[in-house]
């Protein structure tokens, strides 16, 4: 079995942040994680903002899991600024292609903080038997 390679990226990581992810083999990005993005990739992004998620960050990629933000099939109740208006038609298109062939689960309450959670779903790609 090939080694697993992990990448974060977040923009408020601290320099103790980066030096703990390296001490755990995980490598920090400052930019461009989508291009790591591969049909076995699990990708975690909780809370990214659909406007970022669906155009950039999932853009033509396939992973085998993802565990975020709910992805829709309209986002048009979330468009405030011109910006995404140019976006909406483009990510609801989009975030109806990923969950069309992907099973999905609510995240489980995590009993230590009720609400932490809250809002994140599992996407997982369905294996061919």
């Amino acid at each position: 079995m090939p080694p697993i390679t992990l990448y974060a990226q977040e923009p408020a990581f601290t320099d103790l942040d980066s030096a703990f992810l390296a001490a755990l083999n995980i490598s920090v990005l400052t930019s461009d994680i989508e291009s790591h993005i591969a049909s076995s990739s699990f990708v975690f992004a909780p809370f990214v903002d659909w406007n970022l998620l669906i155009p950039v960050f999932l853009k033509d990629k396939d992973p085998e899991l993802y565990i975020g933000n709910e992805i829709l099939d309209n986002y048009s109740v979330f468009v405030n600024t011109p910006e995404k208006a140019n976006l909406v038609e483009d990510c609801n298109e989009r975030g109806k292609r990923f969950a069309e062939r992907r099973e999905r689960r609510r995240m489980p309450q995590f009993e230590k903080h009720g609400s932490a959670l809250e809002g994140l779903m599992i996407y997982w790609v369905e294996k061919e038997q």
